[in-house]
């Protein structure tokens, strides 16, 4: 485990004690827009059925309760059902995080300069009117 998402709406106190026992803690408000690429993706995995569940009866259970909410932009979240109601989502909300998280995760860029000098390469020269110079990359 990389990290735990967590919306801050009445979670903090749980966070802060995740945080001090050792765990990496990311705040992630459950907003339509934050959520929406996360819905497509679990149902790309749910209709090409390569969603990996360990045929856990709860989670398929609390997957029956599902409903989404659009905008007028066409993008969605999971619905939580009103809590009078004996229908739970909750695993689901939270794979909805997870996805969302594994979606926006910074993946290491590699350094295009310093993996040719590791594999022995001449560094990239740029030419300048015939002289060379050693080209970094660009930061961005």
């Amino acid at each position: 485990m990389r990290e735990v998402a967590f919306d801050a709406w009445n979670a903090t106190q749980l966070a802060v004690r995740l945080e001090a026992a050792g765990a990496t803690m990311v705040s992630l408000a459950q907003t339509i827009s934050m959520m929406s690429e996360a819905v497509k993706r679990i149902e790309e995995l749910v209709i090409g059925r390569k969603l990996q569940h360990g045929a856990n009866p709860v989670l398929r259970w609390m997957a029956s309760n599902c409903e989404t909410h659009s905008d007028s932009y066409g993008n969605r979240k999971l619905k939580k059902p009103e809590r009078s109601e004996a229908k739970r989502v909750d695993g689901m909300v939270a794979l909805e995080m997870a996805v969302s998280r594994e979606l926006r995760a910074e993946l290491p860029q590699e350094d295009p300069y310093a993996a040719r000098i590791a594999r022995g390469e001449e560094p990239i020269r740029a030419s300048d009117g015939g002289d060379h110079e050693d080209v970094p990359p660009a930061r961005g």
